[in-house]
């Protein structure tokens, strides 16, 4: 697989905005290496088996768990369990919990949008008071019900045990049964709830077993696209500072001196400094340059503000990512008999899909930077992440998954031909995505849609300028229409060369407008803004705003 970006985006260099350099010498930052010991014994294909009791009593049921629907409302149903492991037919003797009649821990929903799913996925988080299960405080019992594969998580993970400078999670195939006392009918038996993937939760202990730093900063990202959000993320001694607010930005999961991390914002919002002294300053390349590649080649599009932890020792200045949530990879909106492509915006392949983040943004205006991430996904499908591999890691998860979707209860949920169509499609992914990525790096980069507002008795509409890497002119077409599918267009103006444009006022009513980006050798991009219809279940348009006039 030649390199064949470089002399693309070479012309790119003279348009970038000016980064100067700093002068000094910013010593090489430490690879990511950890203690890799704790994968020796997976078994990719096996399967352990779970087992809880809710009791009852408490001021919840097994019911309220599973009908938490919105993870950030006031109803959040928690309720006391007895976990044990066992076998097949049950807690035995020599598992963890055997013969205990006291809970042990609590259990709740767990997931986004998964919770509207018919079959939920679950959290346990065990008393600490007694010794951890495997390693883990806590047990994330996944069921990926969008995925009609099951594994697409665990191939992401498993492949990240042996792809250097990224940390894995450990995942385990689980049967999970639960007896539940907390109803009205007391079950007198365990029920059986079907196939779950467990993965290891990032946290304190996470980074104990692998040997790195618990005493470090370790961050969630929850809406992070690398903004230094003022109302949000303040210094833990300042007099305004609020813990929740700083949550909804970058969940805590460790050290709670926040001032490294506001240090490393400052300085990639600051456009004096170049941003490869940034990077060299507060990053590790081959973990942002692999983290980068892996996301790309395993078509993860849903990590540029989410789905990745950030991770610092104490005395250290280097922040290194760290993986978390990949079910909607490998191909997953190309599922067949899911009209998901539909929700996948022009934007989100390749390079465009973290335009909109600052840091990869100003990361990739470097034309040597791009190449370095394009040398990053040839060398990771030329060593690691290939069709071979790919094929083996699904042959061992065959057996168990094909076992259960032909049974009750998983087989009410998923179409058996479907799985099996599925299942074997996805081994070239990587491949393709490559592809997509050369392909995709023609188009002009997205742009945000900003507020319209009056001026002189004008209309205005403006939008942020788009980019194109191999330094083509770039023209914007405006539109406005009476609907957000643009059948009925009333206002039309192509070939601008600036970013805004001013119109008559328009008469009260509802209107949707777009710009359609496009190059001199026609390639496109739209906006990375989305228009949901909800008058039409849902359906999404992409590069759409709406406006309502009074």
């Amino acid at each position: 697989m030649p390199a064949v970006i470089l002399p693309m985006i070479l012309s790119a260099a003279c348009m970038r905005a000016a980064q100067p350099a700093i002068n000094g010498h910013v010593p090489d930052s430490q690879d990511l290496v950890y203690n890799t010991e704790l994968y020796r014994n997976d078994d990719d294909g096996s399967v352990k088996f779970l087992y809880v009791t809710i009791r009852g009593g408490g001021n919840y049921t097994l019911a309220d768990v599973i009908s938490d629907r919105y993870a950030n409302d006031e109803f959040e149903p928690v309720v006391d369990i007895i976990f044990q492991e066992g076998d097949s037919k049950g807690p035995a003797v020599g598992y963890y919990g055997f013969g205990l009649s006291d809970f042990n821990g609590t259990i709740e929903i767990r997931g986004a949008t998964s919770r509207f799913a018919g079959q939920k996925s679950f959290k346990i988080r065990l008393d600490q008071r007694m010794s951890a299960w495997n390693g883990l405080w806590t047990v994330n019992l996944n069921k990926h019900p969008y995925d009609l594969t099951r594994v697409r998580n665990k191939l992401s993970f498993d492949y990240m045990e042996i792809i250097p400078h990224l940390s894995g999670l450990r995942t385990q195939f689980v049967q999970l049964f639960i007896k539940d006392l907390s109803g009205d009918l007391p079950a007198a038996e365990f029920v059986d709830y079907g196939l779950f993937t467990l993965v290891e939760q990032p946290n304190n202990l996470f980074l104990r077993a692998r040997g790195l730093d618990p005493e470090g900063q370790l961050y969630k990202a929850e809406f992070f696209e690398f903004h230094k959000y003022p109302d949000h993320l303040k210094h833990q001694d300042d007099p305004e500072y609020n813990e929740d607010m700083f949550q909804q930005i970058l969940g805590i999961r460790g050290n709670q001196d926040h001032g490294k991390l506001l240090s490393m914002l400052d300085d990639v919002n600051n456009y004096e400094l170049d941003i490869n002294y940034v990077i060299d300053r507060h990053f590790n390349r081959n973990n942002y340059l692999t983290w980068l590649a892996v996301n790309i080649l395993f078509e993860n599009i849903d990590t540029r503000t989410q789905n990745f932890f950030l991770y610092s020792p104490l005395n250290s200045y280097t922040w290194y990512f760290l993986p978390w949530d990949y079910d909607g990879a490998w191909g997953f909106y190309d599922q067949i008999d899911k009209e998901r492509e539909a929700r996948r915006g022009l934007w989100e392949r390749g390079i465009s899909n973290y335009w909109g983040v600052v840091l990869h943004r100003r990361f990739f205006q470097d034309p040597e930077n791009l190449q370095a991430l394009v040398e990053k996904m040839e060398l990771l499908l030329d060593t690691f992440i290939t069709s071979e591999q790919t094929s083996s890691l699904l042959n061992a998860y065959y057996p168990v998954i094909s076992r259960f979707v032909n049974r009750w209860p998983d087989s009410e949920h998923l179409n058996v031909e479907d799985f099996e169509q599925e299942f074997w499609r996805i081994a070239d992914e990587p491949n393709a995505n490559l592809s997509e990525f050369h392909l995709a790096l023609e188009n002009p980069m997205p742009v945000f849609l900003g507020v319209p507002f009056l001026d002189r008795e004008m209309l205005v509409f403006r939008w942020s300028a788009s980019y194109d890497l191999q330094g083509d002119p770039i023209y914007y077409d405006f539109q406005i229409s009476k609907s957000p599918d643009f059948a009925d267009i009333l206002i039309e103006q192509s070939d601008l060369v600036k970013p805004e444009i001013s119109v008559n006022p328009l008469p009260a009513g509802e209107y949707y407008w777009r710009v359609l980006i496009r190059d001199n050798q026609g390639n496109q991009q739209v906006a990375f803004d989305t228009y949901n219809d909800e008058d039409a279940e849902n359906v999404r348009y992409f590069g759409v705003h709406k406006i309502v006039v009074n």
